[in-house]
């Protein structure tokens, strides 16, 4: 899992908000069905 963090960490940096984009749609897609976006800023 930190190994993850760190490759879209280092995406980010280097893409900027095409990378950020990607990571926030990743995330909002496994998101399971009952989960809010809130879910997101707990974890």
């Amino acid at each position: 899992m930190i190994l993850m963090r760190a490759v879209w960490f280092v995406l980010i940096m280097l893409l900027g908000n095409i990378a950020m984009s990607s990571y926030v749609l990743f995330q909002i897609s496994r998101l399971k069905n009952k989960q809010t976006p809130e879910a997101l800023l707990t974890d």
